[in-house]
């Protein structure tokens, strides 16, 4: 289809042109020699015109001249500076002209020059090319040739009157006599009397050849148009005979026209450019699943209802360059079907012209091309993720025929062996090879198209490959085998792997180095290790044995004082009465300390065990709140617990829960000294949860770290404020590990903390 025309006013212009097409062609013979008359005719304009502008300059000239001439012989009667100076003024008219001449004599003047030159003589910018032109073409003409001669001759007289000027002055410097001075005065009047002979001369041949330039220019223009008429009959004539030419082929191409609607089977359709009228014929409704009568028939409205908005540009371009040149017209583009989407059309046409060569028809056919679009589409695509592979890995890829002639190569492999694409591709892989291998290379190729069979994985190999410059290196290839034009070839992925080669050798070094100090140090840590496992094995006896023998008397020491706080053994006075409390706290307090040394000196050698037994946590949580509560009291301490819910069943260490829990309330209420301490626990079916929160000091989250290592304290203030040994949060931590859980900590200064215990409700049958 023809492309679209969105201006109908311009589709009636040319319609209205290709009826008037016929009248023009036969007229044309006649606007030309009118046009060639009119550029005649102003050459001739263009000449006399430059002719009147000389005549102006050589009065101009001539004024300047006499001027120079009166004011130089002023100054021989006067002696005033005054009057030289004006002659100095006066003569650069006289040497414009003659710098403009001379550089116009040359075979490649400079025209900034001459236009410089022409200004400085006094013509009016506007003439000087005319004059220039003048110049130029008609140099060699013998009344030009005449003329220019006689300027020249008095450029000559101007030169001589100036070397008098400058005598003159030195001259007057030196203040010679009258007589002396006259003697120059006659000269320049010799000089004055020759120049008016030579202005004069030049004037007469002006005039005489403005004469005969207007003569032969108005009989060159007669003879033209004589000439130019007879050519335009004759052409006129033959433009008849061509229009009835092309009437009788376009009537026979009409019937052929027919006779191809009528037996194709693409969809051919018909333009009628002078009415505007398209015409498609069955198929080509077929084609694009719309039923007849359902297709606009003026192109433009075809164009915007039907074709693809990103084509029309190039349709229309395509087609408008076909009716002015004669270019074949065969375009894709994308048309809506009545199927609902777009389809991709092959449209190709040929225009019917008049006598005149004016496109008054176009026809031509559809092909529906959308498949084979889409297969290119998906080959570029295909190519293109090829190609950006190919170009931009950075492994070195070969492609090799069963020939061992290299066929593809990429830039990495271009890199990798140093040579240029022209100088690799065409080779034999041998180019790439040291020579102690090409031998078994080609018996392996050989080997493999004869009988398919592989000695080598295909997937890794480590040969040697050798550089442009001839130095060898390691590689790694893996190849594949792929066919090319029915041909086997194999395309390899070759990697450098001379600096792995280098590690491994330096690795394997140092490795050896390593393990002959690895065993020399060895030896050493497995001596030191069985002393340091020694005096451990005596700490810990140490710690158990000297834990034990204490905790015989302070039993005996935190017994008796009870029983003298209860009265027992009778009434104490009040100063006793606080010494007797004293103990007791005390005595109490290292008896904590030696239990914590004890299960500490359990963990570390491993003797800890967990006894499972069944139990409710939230009587656990009621005997940390009752032992707590009184001390929680003493600091106006709000102690709560929330328990969700009321029964927490559990098969754990009841002991090890009570001591956990016990640990965190107690450092709770310990460190807080304002607001509350809350204890919140949770069950599901296969967790329970426990929360221990307070309002207290806080930690800061550089310190957190710190919390479950044993015998630290978080700073020495703290140590000094509040009693402990610093063991507590890490046993804590070790006795959840051994049943199983988990805890964390959350804690901002000033704010308060919040650690987290997570339990399995049945604790594991082993230990650590």
């Amino acid at each position: 289809m023809p492309g679209p025309d969105p201006d109908p006013v311009r589709l009636k212009t040319e319609q209205h042109d290709l009826v008037a097409g016929k009248r023009l062609l036969v007229a044309s013979p006649f606007i030309a020699i009118l046009a060639v008359v009119v550029v005649l005719a102003a050459f001739c304009m263009d000449i006399l015109s430059a002719t009147r502008a000389y005549v102006g300059g050589e009065s101009r000239w001539t004024k300047a001249q006499k001027a120079a001439v009166q004011h130089l012989m002023l100054y021989a009667h006067t002696r005033n500076e005054v009057e030289l100076q004006r002659f100095q003024q006066a003569i650069q008219v006289n040497l414009g002209d003659q710098r403009a001449r001379e550089q116009l004599e040359r075979p490649a003047p400079n025209y900034a020059v001459v236009r410089a030159g022409f200004i400085a003589g006094g013509n009016h910018p506007d003439d000087i090319a005319g004059m220039t032109r003048l110049f130029r073409w008609f140099r060699n003409a013998p009344f030009v040739d005449r003329a220019i001669g006689i300027w020249a001759t008095a450029d000559g007289l101007i030169a001589q009157v100036i070397v008098l000027s400058i005598d003159l002055e030195k001259a007057v410097a030196s203040n010679v006599d009258a007589r002396q001075i006259e003697s120059y005065v006659s000269r320049i009047t010799s000089l004055d009397e020759r120049l008016t002979a030579l202005e004069i001369e030049f004037s007469e041949t002006l005039g005489e050849a403005s004469r005969q330039t207007r003569k032969l220019l108005l009989a060159a223009l007669l003879l033209v148009s004589i000439a130019l008429l007879g050519i335009g009959g004759i052409v006129s004539r033959r433009v008849e005979r061509r229009n009835a030419a092309y009437a009788r082929a376009l009537q026979a191409s009409e019937l052929r026209y027919q006779l191809a609607v009528a037996g194709t089977n693409d969809g051919l359709w018909d333009w009628d450019i002078v009415k505007d009228e398209l015409y498609y014929a069955p198929q080509f409704l077929t084609l694009l699943g719309w039923p007849p009568g359902s297709l606009p028939t003026q192109i433009e409205h075809f164009t915007r209802e039907f074709m693809h908005p990103d084509d029309r540009a190039d349709v229309d371009s395509r087609m408008r360059e076909h009716i002015r040149t004669d270019t074949p017209f065969d375009v894709e583009y994308r048309v809506r079907s009545g199927r609902g989407h777009y389809i991709w059309i092959r449209a190709r046409g040929r225009a019917v012209r008049d006598g005149s060569g004016r496109a008054v028809r176009m026809a031509g056919s559809i092909t529906d091309v959308t498949a084979r679009r889409q297969a290119e589409a998906a080959l570029r695509e295909s190519e293109t993720r090829f190609r950006s592979l190919w170009e931009t890995t950075t492994d070195a890829v070969l492609i090799v025929d069963h020939k061992n002639i290299i066929r593809w190569t990429n830039p990495a492999a271009l890199l990798l062996f140093g040579y240029s694409n022209e100088e690799m591709v065409g080779q034999t892989l041998a180019l790439l090879q040291p020579a102690r291998t090409q031998a078994a290379h080609q018996h392996g190729m050989e080997r493999y198209l004869a009988t398919g069979q592989r000695r080598l994985d295909w997937r890794s190999v480590e040969v040697a490959a050798r550089r442009q410059d001839g130095v060898e290196f390691p590689i790694e290839i893996s190849f594949s085998e792929i066919q090319i034009d029915g041909q086997p070839c194999f395309v390899g992925f070759l990697r450098d792997i001379s600096r792995r080669k280098a590690a491994e050798d330096a690795l394997r070094v140092a490795n050896q180095d390593l393990e002959q100090r690895v065993a020399a140090r060895t030896q050493e840590l497995t001596r030191a290790n069985k002393r340091l496992l020694e005096l451990d094995r005596l700490k810990t006896e140490f710690l158990a044995t000297m834990s034990h023998e204490l905790r015989t008397p302070l039993n005996a020491i935190v017994g008796f004082s009870w029983m003298l706080r209860e009265g027992k053994s009778g009434a104490l006075s009040e100063t006793q009465q606080q010494h007797v409390d004293l103990i007791h706290a005390s005595g109490e307090h290292l008896l904590a300390l030696i239990n914590d040394l004890l299960d500490l000196s359990r963990i570390e050698t491993g003797q800890m065990r967990i006894e499972h037994s069944s139990f409710d946590f939230a009587d656990v949580v009621r005997d940390v709140w009752s032992n707590l509560k009184p001390q929680a009291e003493r600091k106006s301490l709000s102690l709560g617990a929330n328990l969700d819910p009321e029964q927490l069943p559990m098969l754990s260490d009841r002991r090890r829960c009570y001591q956990i829990l016990f640990n965190l309330v107690g450092n709770a209420v310990k460190f807080t000294e304002r607001g509350a301490v809350r204890i919140v626990a949770l069950r599901d079916d296969r967790a329970l949860e426990v929360t221990v929160a307070d309002t207290g000091i806080g930690i800061d989250a550089a310190q957190i770290g710190q919390l479950f290592q044993p015998f630290r304290q978080i700073d020495s203030s703290l140590t000094r404020s509040h009693e402990g040994s610093g063991l507590g949060l890490y046993l804590c931590r070790q006795l959840v590990i051994l049943l199983g859980g988990e805890i964390t900590v959350q804690s901002e200064p000033g704010v308060g903390s919040r650690f987290t215990v997570r339990l399995p409700v049945r604790a594991p049958a082993v230990a650590l």
